[in-house]
């Protein structure tokens, strides 16, 4: 398994060429790094140890039947009992006597876990590979020279110069670059939205309002046990959605042909882990979302406010002339603005001031 996670870090390593911004980097490096993390950990978990343990005392050969059964099926609680006393009224939260019912609670998410994650990793990804089909090496190739060692000033001035005369030459001719980056940073944002949405259907409708759940919970719990108050039932939602304990029935021919009603209560131990994974995940969905929608909301001000772009540019590379800069943006187009901003963040920003000569071309 560490083998598995040591080539999962590898995709955490960033390329030297920076074809995007931030946020929408944190989609295909940590993100996904983290989604593949889970998965792998989850299925060693399946594959090694025991996912469900099952409490069956009539047969012992029974037990391992019992564990197969009830986790290639389903397990179940009584949503009525969740706010029953335990101890006194049940032995479990939201176990009891009653007989099985329609609007009982059924658990079968478990089962697909591992394979969740994986997907929603491949989701993650897609934006970045099609803007890294898209862009086609471009910035690469127009920076290969500036972060070489092994290429000498001179050769590296004339690159400069080089690199001044194609931004002269294709000026005004990058709105279709920026376009296709923008295309891919709106379905970064709409993946992060849409995976709450489609977690929230995985777990029948109990995920949006999980996080907001969880810290009302841990601030109600605070304040009852800082004050001393009784009667705190309020149950744990990560109890409540992944549950320690369920039930599971099992049904076989016994003696004379007559069907035996097996009933046991089986320990999910899963969801130990599974609890602490969708919490995390339940939060960083919420900020990268914020996080993107932010970005997105900032590059579209960027395209309809001109003066704002040389702001962001002299921002990014201070030793730039704020005033040529503006005279330079006045002249462009959004798609120049992101080409000469991507450019600022791969060129030393003594070698980028020299981009400045572009006023002079366009003169």
């Amino acid at each position: 398994m560490f083998n598995v996670l040591k080539g999962i870090s590898e995709l955490a390593k960033l390329n030297s060429v920076r074809t995007g911004y931030e946020t929408f980097r944190l989609h295909y490096t940590f993100t996904v790094v983290i989604l593949l993390t889970f998965s792998v950990v989850v299925t060693s978990t399946q594959i090694v140890g025991s996912p469900i343990i099952c409490d069956y005392n009539r047969e012992e050969r029974m037990k391992k039947l019992m564990n197969t059964y009830c986790w290639i099926h389903s397990t179940f609680l009584n949503p009525g009992a969740f706010n029953k006393s335990v101890g006194d009224e049940v032995p479990h939260p939201g176990i009891d006597s009653s007989p099985v019912a329609p609007h009982f609670r059924f658990y079968r998410y478990y089962q697909w876990v591992y394979f969740m994650f994986f997907l929603q990793a491949i989701l993650f990804y897609i934006p970045r590979w099609l803007w890294k089909t898209w862009e086609g090496r471009k910035m690469e190739t127009l920076t290969s020279a500036f972060d070489n060692i092994l290429v000498s000033e001179r050769d590296k001035k004339k690159k400069l110069e080089c690199l001044v005369k194609y931004i002269v030459k294709t000026w005004k001719m990058h709105n279709w670059y920026a376009a296709k980056y923008l295309v891919c940073e709106f379905l970064a944002l709409a993946n992060v939205v849409g995976q709450l949405f489609i977690l929230h259907r995985f777990f029948d409708g109990e995920f949006l309002r999980f996080g907001v759940d969880v810290v009302r919970y841990a601030v109600s719990f605070k304040y009852s046990a800082a004050s001393n108050a009784t009667g705190h039932n309020r149950m744990d939602p990560k109890i409540m959605l992944f549950p320690h304990v369920t039930k599971c029935i099992f049904r076989k021919y016994g003696k004379g042909s007559n069907i035996e009603t097996h009933d046991a209560l089986c320990v999910m131990t899963i969801n130990i882990i599974n609890e602490k994974f969708y919490i995390f995940l339940w939060f960083w969905f919420v900020i990268l979302a914020v996080l993107s929608a932010m970005a997105f909301i900032s590059n579209a001000l960027l395209i309809f406010i001109p003066w704002l772009r040389s702001y962001a540019l002299f921002i990014r590379a201070r030793s730039v002339d704020q005033r040529k800069i503006y005279a330079l943006i006045r002249r462009g187009t959004f798609g120049d603005f992101f080409l000469l901003d991507l450019l600022s963040l791969n060129v030393d920003r003594y070698l980028f001031k020299e981009i400045q000569y572009v006023t002079k071309w366009k003169q």
